[in-house]
Formats: structure tokens, C-alpha cells, sequence
């Protein structure tokens, strides 16, 4: 057994550091897949998919299904090429996606862990702020949050807080392993610049250990520090102005004072994202207070600046003024994402005045303790089952659209920089499919991308309106142009939301015939005698071919009443199998108010033609047998079926309720 293993196994803290490390990745890793991806999250897919060129060149093209535009990202390269080597290792499904998120954020504990040990060991922070540490980062809503999610956020936090440790490890080192840690250092640093422009703020503060480090030769000390500052500052100046130089960059952002920056970052660091401030500012309070603890202990120490008991305060606040100051001449901060660099030092400075409290009063430590996990708790369970943190339901859009989007249709999304996240949820990529393959459908995002005045909004969407018998709209605009425009179209039979209060999710449905005719149109199947409770009269039926097996067949209704129709009725569609042996098997169901209540029986002209465009989804897989339709009608209160009271032109089962429509499709 090496001198490790024998150290692990003699040190109960390895084994309790081992089952935290254990507890964060089943944490971070359950339900992994569970909320849908959001905008942000989909850009990431959008580069990390691209071309190597244009993923390193930050080239992101928009696409509104004729015209394409290419954009820049406003985020270096880094992230995305280790995204797009997972990617491409394991595919595109959510869990993939967010795979190196959860592994960064279940790698902070022994990072975390690590570092305040070191600091432990110098007498910077009080002791058990490791054991302490290793807890808070293993249960921190901040790190669950962005732990699930397709951004660069979660690897910033681990990577500054690993970056230190090194620095470190190579200022206390005084062995011949100095060299290895330099080498790891660079290699980390320069992972870190690559993920995100405002990682450049720590360099201020590496340039402190290696000025410290130095201070047994002064002028060397002096002279090091001065050009590792120099260089901070030059690049956080490029990095401004790389930033600045990129079309629309802040214009997102609202510029923010300290004085609301400050708690936003002390909520998001100690209770995430998942909780409203207003109702939890308490436990900021506490939080905010107990890190100030930790900071003291340090600073009342002798010898502050050999002990690195300025390192962490340091590291806390020197990239929260440059960011501050920055703000105050364009805005650059939206919120605590973009300062996750300085989650990990606020985390462990919160440790170290737990650990002070700890070892003052045993009972004051545990119930300060105690609030402030009690907090992360409450978060953490908000995150998984309070609707008020989804992302919107973007795969319910996709999964309407499958059961429901027929040949004939064209499916308009809103507005185009949302393509790729539609793409991911939406058939866009079965669309143009079934395109090629000559059926008449389509995509488009609005409004065009082409600035050419023949293209706009209101031009265009008279011309689709001229090919297609139903358009779909699929927008997270809430006010919509497009919406407003279809609007003037002769009925909206539908219309569904998905969002959550974070987004704004709708699809509706408009459709270019008007729902009632003046007579009865030609069609395959008449059924002139075919009365549902000597009330509601089926004039006749057509049915069409669904664009493959699995998605919905198109069933055409026509309805008609000769009198005032008192009650509103509903209907049941299905999808019948007989197999050989003459058992019938149900394949699929459709059971609706005509037209989702928004024309209700109630309200049916007398003697007029109701015309419903309806579906019912068509198998994936067909056995051998007799395929046919069911047609049952019944009261939509009482839930009493309707009797036919006749129907010569057409076949009645048994039981005198269901009709027999045509051969399935």
C-alpha cells in the first residue's frame, strides 16, 4: 500500500470527503434532463456544433429558413470546444449537453476542500473550515443551478478556484515539485481566460502570491508583481474592448450600483437562483455577516500578508470593483453569472466564520449553520419542484406539433435568434424532410432576417397565406407582430401556452378557411342521414395521409344543425385495429369539443356547414388487420353518449353510439 493510500485510510476526514463527493454528483446528476434547454443554453449547442473554425472564430449563424446571417458570440472559445468534443462524443440529448456543468460543479468540493486546507495549514482560516467548505459547496443552490446548465459558469467557478490553489501550491512549495505546479498553474490559468472575458479579474490577485512569494528579494518581488499586474491590466483593458467592439454587446444589460450588485451576489452565492430575495433577505443578512467573520480571522493575525490571509478577501473583492467600475461607464453586468469567478472565495470566507463560531460556542456554530443549510435546502427543493424556476416547456411545443401539424400546415417560429432552440424541441428537421419529399409544408422564422423591404413581415405572410390551409405560430414574443398580422386571418381555432414566469412560450393556431360554409363542399364520404341524437348531424368526412406513420392524420368534420343547439357536445375520434382473430385493438384517440370550445355547439349557425380540420395520431408500427375510424358523440356535462338515430348511408356498430368512418390512411 503506497504512503497515499495509507494517509486516506487513516484519515476519517478522506472517507467523509469521498461520500460528500458522492452525494454531489448524485445530486447534480439527478434529473439531469428534467427542465427543457433555454435560449442561452441553445447558443451553446449552436457553437459548440459548429465548424472548428467558426466555433474558435465565435460565429454563429442565423438562419430564418431562406435567409442566413452570421453573427459573433460575445464569449471566448474555451467552453465551447470542450462542449464540442462531448458533443460529438456522446451526442445532443440534455444529460450530454450538461454533463461537463455537473461533473465541474461535483469537482468543486475537493478543489474547495483542498484550498481551504492549505489556508488552514497557514493559519489564514480558522480550523474545520474545510470540513465546512467541502459541505457548503457540496449542497450550494448557486452550484446546482448552473451545475445543470449548458454554460460556461460552472467550469469559471471550479477553474478559479483551481488556478489559486496552484498558484498557491507553487508559492508555499519549496521542493523540486515547484515546476510541475507552474506548469499545472499555466495550464489552468489559460483554460480560465479561454471561458470567459471577465476571468482576466483574477490576475490581480495571482499577481499578489507571486509578489509575496517573492518578497525575500524585494526588487525581484517588486518587479514580478509589477509585470504580472501590468499584464492583468492590459488584458482586462483588451478584453474590454474585444467585448466593446462586438455588435449589440451590453445593450442587454442595465447598468447596476454596488449597492444592488452586492446583495444580489450575497443571495445568488448562498441560496442560488431558486428563491426570491425579498422573502429570504434574513438569511443574506446572516450569510454576508458569518463571511465577514471569516474575513476578520485572518486579518487578526499577525503577519497577514505571509500567512495569504489577504488572499481570499482579495480574491472576493478586487474582481466585483473592476467589474463595478466597468459598469459604471457601460453596463456589464446582468447578474451573479457573470461573477460565478468569485462564488468559491465568498464560499469559503462564509466556512472559515462558521468554522470561528464552531469553535467559540459549539451550539452558536451548529444553529448559525443550521439557518444558512436550511436556506439551501428550501432552494435547492424549490429548484426541482417550483414551477416558478422552469425554463418554459419547450418539447409540450414539439410534442403539439407531432400530434397535431398535418400536410397542408406551415409552422412560423418567433423570432429567428430562437431557430436553433427551436430546432432542438420543434420538427423543423422533419419538416424539410417531408418538404423534399414534395408534401406540402414548411418553416419560417419571423420577421425576416433580410433587411429587403419586398421580404417584410406583412408581405410575406400574405404569400404563405395563399399556399397553406393552416399556419402555426410558435413565438416568445409576447408582443407579436406576427401574431397581430395572422390575427386578420378568418378564425384562431387554437391557441395553448408553455411558458413559465422566467419565459414566454406560446403556440396558436390560425386557420385561412372560415369554420362554417354557406352548403356542403364535394367531398369523398357524404353522410346526408347521419343524425347523433336527433341533434347533431355529420354531413360527411374526409381523411387524409398523415406525413409518415407516427404523426397525425388529417380528418376533415363537417357538421350541421337544423335547430339551436341547447347543449355543447364533445366527440371521440379513434383509431381502430382489427386483427385476424376479429379482436379490435384501439391505436390512437382523439376526444375534443369541436374546436377546443372556442366554437362550441352552442354556438353553431343553424343550417349552416361547421367545416373542423381534426386529427387522430397514426401508428408508428401497422400490423396486419383492418384499420378503420370511430366516430362517437356525447354531452359535454352529462358525458351521456348520443344515440344514432339513423344513418343509412353509413356503418353503426353494435351498440347504436359509434359510427364506422372509412378505412384508416
Amino acid at each position: 500500500m503506497t504512503s497515499v493510500q495509507q494517509r486516506f485510510v487513516r484519515r476519517p476526514q478522506y472517507w467523509g470527503l469521498l461520500l460528500l463527493l458522492v452525494l454531489t454528483f448524485a445530486r447534480l446528476f439527478f434529473r439531469l434532463d428534467a427542465k427543457d434547454l433555454w435560449l442561452d443554453e441553445s447558443f451553446s449547442l449552436q457553437r459548440a456544433e459548429s465548424g472548428w473554425t467558426s466555433l474558435v472564430a465565435g460565429t454563429v449563424v442565423l438562419d430564418d429558413g431562406v435567409n442566413r446571417i452570421a453573427t459573433l458570440d460575445q464569449h471566448p472559445f474555451g467552453y465551447f470546444v470542450l462542449l464540442g468534443i462531448m458533443l460529438r462524443a456522446a451526442g445532443i440529448s440534455e444529460f450530454a449537453l450538461r454533463f461537463l456543468s455537473a461533473l465541474a460543479m461535483t469537482l468543486i468540493v475537493p478543489v474547495a476542500w483542498s484550498l481551504a486546507r492549505r489556508l488552514e495549514r497557514r493559519w489564514a482560516l480558522p480550523p474545520s473550515t474545510s470540513a465546512w467548505a467541502a459541505v457548503l459547496a457540496a449542497i450550494n443552490p448557486f452550484y446546482l443551478w448552473f451545475g445543470q446548465e449548458v454554460r460556461m459558469y460552472a467550469l469559471v467557478a471550479l477553474m478559479a478556484l483551481f488556478s489559486t490553489y496552484l498558484a498557491l501550491r507553487w508559492a508555499q512549495e519549496r521542493s523540486t515539485h515547484r515546476r510541475r505546479y507552474v506548469l499545472a498553474y499555466l495550464i489552468a490559468l489559460g483554460l480560465l481566460l479561454s471561458l470567459h472575458y471577465y476571468s482576466v479579474f483574477i490576475l490581480p490577485v495571482h499577481a499578489g502570491i507571486v509578489g509575496v512569494r517573492l518578497t525575500t528579494n524585494k526588487r525581484l518581488g517588486l518587479l514580478a508583481a509589477g509585470i504580472i499586474l501590468a499584464l492583468g491590466l492590459i488584458t482586462v483593458i483588451s478584453a474590454i474592448l474585444v467585448m466593446a467592439a462586438q455588435p449589440g454587446a451590453g445593450t442587454n444589460f442595465t447598468a447596476v450600483s454596488l449597492r444592488i450588485m452586492i446583495p444580489d451576489l450575497v443571495n445568488a452565492f448562498t441560496l442560488g437562483l431558486s428563491v426570491n430575495i425579498k422573502d429570504v433577505w434574513p438569511i443574506d443578512v446572516l450569510s454576508a455577516l458569518v463571511m465577514l467573520l471569516g474575513v476578520l480571522w485572518g486579518l487578526r493575525a499577525r503577519r497577514v500578508m505571509a500567512r495569504n490571509a489577504w488572499l481570499l478577501p482579495v480574491f472576493l473583492a478586487v474582481p466585483v470593483l473592476l467589474l463595478a467600475g466597468i459598469n459604471a461607464i457601460r453596463p456589464a453586468y446582468m447578474t451573479a453569472r457573470h461573477l460565478s469567478l468569485v462564488s468559491g472565495a465568498y464560499l469559503l470566507l462564509v466556512s472559515g466564520g462558521l468554522a470561528w463560531l464552531w469553535r467559540k460556542q459549539r451550539w452558536l456554530g451548529l444553529l448559525v449553520a443550521g439557518v444558512l443549510m436550511g436556506g439551501m435546502l428550501y432552494s435547492s427543493i424549490n429548484y426541482y419542484v417550483s414551477p416558478d424556476y422552469d425554463k418554459g416547456d419547450m418539447a409540450g411545443i414539439g410534442h403539439r406539433l407531432a400530434e397535431q401539424m398535418q400536410p397542408g400546415d406551415l409552422l412560423l417560429i418567433e423570432p429567428p435568434t430562437w431557430t436553433r432552440l427551436y430546432r432542438y424541441y420543434l420538427p423543423l428537421d422533419q419538416i424539410e424532410h417531408w418538404q423534399k419529399a414534395g408534401q406540402l409544408t414548411g418553416w419560417r422564422a419571423v420577421p425576416p432576417l433580410n433587411d429587403d423591404p419586398s421580404q417584410d413581415l406583412a408581405a410575406q405572410l400574405v404569400e404563405l397565406r395563399k399556399q397553406y390551409k393552416r399556419i402555426w405560430l410558435a413565438r416568445s414574443v409576447y408582443d407579436s407582430e406576427a401574431a397581430k398580422l395572422l390575427g386578420e386571418a378568418p378564425f384562431r381555432p387554437q391557441e395553448w401556452g408553455f411558458e413559465s414566469p422566467s419565459a414566454f412560450l406560446r403556440l396558436e393556431l390560425f386557420q385561412e378557411d372560415p369554420p362554417w360554409l354557406p352548403e356542403m363542399p364535394a367531398i369523398p364520404y357524404l353522410l346526408d342521414d347521419t343524425v347523433f341524437g336527433g341533434t347533431i348531424r355529420l354531413r360527411g368526412y374526409d381523411v387524409g395521409k398523415p406525413f409518415e406513420p407516427g404523426y397525425a392524420a388529417p380528418v376533415t368534420l363537417y357538421w350541421q344543425v337544423n335547430q339551436p343547439a341547447e347543449r355543447r357536445y364533445k366527440y371521440i375520434l379513434r383509431w381502430i385495429q382489427r386483427g385476424a382473430d376479429g379482436v379490435e385493438h384501439i391505436l390512437a384517440t382523439t376526444e375534443k369539443e369541436p374546436y377546443d370550445a372556442l366554437f362550441p355547439t352552442t354556438a353553431w349557425p343553424v343550417g349552416a356547414v361547421v367545416q373542423e380540420y381534426t386529427s387522430v395520431l397514426s401508428p408508428k408500427n401497422s400490423t396486419s388487420g383492418e384499420n378503420y375510424l370511430t366516430l362517437q358523440v356525447y354531452d359535454a356535462e352529462t358525458l351521456q353518449k348520443l344515440k344514432l338515430e339513423s344513418s343509412a348511408s353509413g356503418r353503426v356498430a353494435a351498440d347504436q353510439e359509434t359510427l364506422i368512418l372509412s378505412a384508416a390512411p
